[in-house]
């Protein structure tokens, strides 16, 4: 926690030692009251089997959580997933859960502020076990638009409901081999989507994606750049 505009002074706060064997990826959200809500990866490399914790700050400092888990598997890896905070002060994931044989895009909604109580929606599933980025962005409604890529392109999937059960989900660019994406929403309520993909390795393209509707069935798309 930054305590100055430049983090001069700060307070470095050990949330969690690992239960596992390592941390890998982590994301984080701001309740109302400046609280985070901390996902983290623990894998555990004995059973194979991945866990994504959860862990919710009851001050600003985050000196006292509380702690859940929120998904485990074996053969499995969350290392893909955002958290935003809806206007009911709740976290909401978007995690790639890259499971044996089939991956899945999930969006867990959290009903409670340590996620105890959520509902767990699977948005897309990829027989092919390759779901790879993702990101996410709450609507005025609180519903989520996910921008995420698998083997059969890089989609976006509009919640038509809270907890995403009903969704509609467009292939904004049918190529497979992805790489990293970003969305925001513009001022008329719909996503812009940034991503990057392989042209031929080590060269990528930068794209840009204005949606001019909900569900980004209809959209503006650009190559910015070839690197």
């Amino acid at each position: 926690k930054c305590n100055n505009d430049d983090c001069s002074d700060n307070t470095n706060t050990i949330v969690a030692t690992q239960l596992y064997d390592w941390y890998y990826a982590a994301s984080f959200g701001l309740d109302s009251n400046g609280n985070a809500y901390i996902g983290v990866e623990d894998h555990d490399d004995g059973s194979s089997t991945d866990h994504l914790e959860f862990y919710a700050c009851s001050n600003a400092d985050c000196s006292a959580s509380v702690h859940n888990e929120l998904l485990t598997g074996p053969d499995t890896y969350y290392e893909m997933f955002t958290i935003a905070v809806g206007s009911d002060n709740f976290a909401r994931i978007a995690v790639s859960d890259e499971a044996n044989p089939v991956s899945f895009i999930r969006y867990i909604q959290c009903t409670n502020t340590d996620c105890s109580t959520k509902n767990n929606t699977v948005v897309d599933a990829d027989e092919t076990r390759h779901s790879y980025y993702v990101d996410l962005v709450l609507g005025a409604n609180n519903n989520a638009y996910i921008a995420y890529s698998n083997q059969e392109g890089y989609k976006v999937a509009h919640c038509a409901n809270i907890d995403c059960s009903s969704n509609n989900i467009s292939v904004i660019d049918p190529d497979t081999v992805s790489d990293q994406m970003s969305i925001v929403l513009g001022t008329d309520g719909f996503p812009r989507i940034s991503y990057t993909k392989v042209v031929s390795w080590p060269q990528f393209s930068l794209h840009y994606v204005q949606c001019t509707n909900a569900d980004c069935s209809s959209r503006n798309s650009l190559n910015l750049d070839t690197d």
